[in-house]
């Protein structure tokens, strides 16, 4: 899997990675360090389609979460997720999982198995 690289600690969304001094959008130099590929390419691209909130303003309306407000339970949101990463081309299983939800606050760590070796990831 190739994708957009996080820059700087920001999600390069649609190839903007911030603004010029004059205002206009400045973007990432596809020569430079734009994309990822391998085991950074699967964490860029999990990272991007969980960060997104399913419906919002979005290419791809068939990635993202739901807003926690219309999930009735943890382990409904936990079946979320799980299908997501699961569904993603380079991963093969998703080998350890844990999550907590105190109110409205979710949070998950989880390995994942991919075809590139395990990796970790925290939402």
């Amino acid at each position: 899997m190739r994708c957009r690289n996080i820059v700087n600690g920001d999600i390069v969304w649609f190839g903007s990675i911030g603004v010029n001094d004059d205002g206009t959008a400045k973007f990432a130099n596809e020569d430079h360090t734009s994309y990822v590929d391998n085991t950074d390419g699967t964490v860029a691209s999990l990272t991007e389609r969980l960060s997104v909130i399913k419906n919002e303003l979005w290419y791809d309306m068939r990635y993202g979460i739901p807003l926690i407000d219309k999930v009735s339970s943890k382990s409904e949101m936990d079946v979320f997720i799980i299908q997501i990463v699961s569904e993603h081309p380079d991963v093969v299983s998703v080998t350890n999982f844990e999550s907590k939800m105190i109110q409205h606050n979710y949070s998950c760590n989880m390995t994942i198995n991919t075809i590139y070796g395990d990796i970790s990831l925290s939402i």
